[in-house]
């Protein structure tokens, strides 16, 4: 059972990337991305054993003029597009070993500007859209497996948490209900140096910061999807995120390989006082293939991402491969 809901999720996620190395409908450049990923991931808490850890992307492109197939980005450039990103992780459990996966579904857009100073320096400025939906499907109390979501029995166990020291053994790992809208906004800056030879980037810093609002009504205008009162109190709906990387080239195996370096940090403002209120994540990819497609391994520290257990404080250790959608920009606007 286990071996055949893992050859099924592998082949999900690498449909996925595969489908978005490909030009065309899926294969389009965006400034400001989202890393899919597979990998072996620590455990966060003694409560489970991770056997692996899942974040495939998709997106459609309704319009993007961001960049040329010949890797120019245009001075001024935007895309519209509908994005979908679950999160799956399997543990080690017999009855049920995908536990509560994710899924992020949104309308998004972004804009591009790029200052081209010459053939080996550029900035770009670049901001981004997207609201939609949250979830992880699933029916019961977030509190008691053995109770539906959103009847007076289950929400007269939100009144015992005051006394509760600590939520992470209290939550329903298997069937707990997590849902609620969210739009984010994002800000970028990106310093650019490219080769004197060929004008092909070779280095950048890149600084990012931005706010996700959890909301009740979809798009801010359908009364579907949102959150109960009683989970808002406790993950909170104003969240503050920011990034710095750093992208280069190391000579390995002496051959030239492209590796890149990111800090990111993301806090809730008003989550419960239990929640941790900061997630920590330190991440080194090298990309030995001919291609986006890379090795990665991260630190992780604070507030799991996981839906229903953003209530574990956590320190892990991550490895797999990813598709980071980067492309490596010519400065050449000859």
């Amino acid at each position: 059972m286990k071996k055949g809901i893992t050859l099924i999720i592998f082949a999900f996620v690498f449909q996925s990337v595969s489908s978005q190395i490909t030009h065309g409908f899926y294969r389009q450049y965006l400034p400001i991305n989202t890393h899919a990923q597979i990998s072996y991931l620590s455990p966060g808490s003694d409560l489970e054993t991770i056997l692996f850890d899942a974040e495939p992307v998709v997106r459609y492109h309704f319009y993007n003029n961001i960049a040329k197939k010949n890797l120019r980005v245009e001075p001024k450039g935007k895309a519209f597009y509908v994005s979908f990103r679950p999160h799956l992780r399997m543990y080690n459990s017999q009855s049920n070993p995908v536990r509560t996966p994710s899924y992020k579904i949104a309308l998004g857009g972004q804009y591009s500007k790029l200052f081209h100073h010459s053939t080996t320096k550029a900035e770009q400025f670049s901001f981004s859209f997207e609201s939609g939906h949250y979830s992880n499907g699933q029916p019961n109390c977030f509190l008691d497996p053995n109770i539906l979501d959103g009847i007076p029995a289950c929400d007269s166990l939100y009144l015992a948490l005051a006394n509760a020291d600590d939520l992470s053994p209290l939550i329903n790992r298997e069937s707990g209900n997590f849902s609620t809208n969210w739009t984010e906004v994002i800000f970028q800056y990106k310093w650019i140096r490219a080769d004197e030879e060929n004008y092909m980037e070779n280095k950048s810093h890149t600084l990012r910061l931005g706010y996700t609002l959890y909301h009740d009504k979809f798009l801010f205008l359908a009364n579907f999807g949102g959150y109960s009162d009683n989970d808002i109190k406790l993950y909170g709906r104003h969240f503050i995120n920011g990034l710095y990387e750093y992208s280069s080239s190391l000579n390995l195996f002496g051959k030239s390989t492209d590796f890149l370096f990111n800090q990111s940090l993301d806090y809730v403002t008003n989550a419960d006082s239990r929640v941790p209120s900061l997630r920590s994540v330190t991440k080194f990819v090298i990309f030995p293939f001919p291609s986006d497609l890379g090795v990665f391994a991260s630190f992780i520290k604070g507030r799991d991402n996981y839906n229903i257990r953003f209530v574990d404080n956590v320190t892990q250790f991550q490895i797999g491969l990813t598709w980071t959608g980067k492309m490596k920009l010519s400065l050449d606007m000859d």
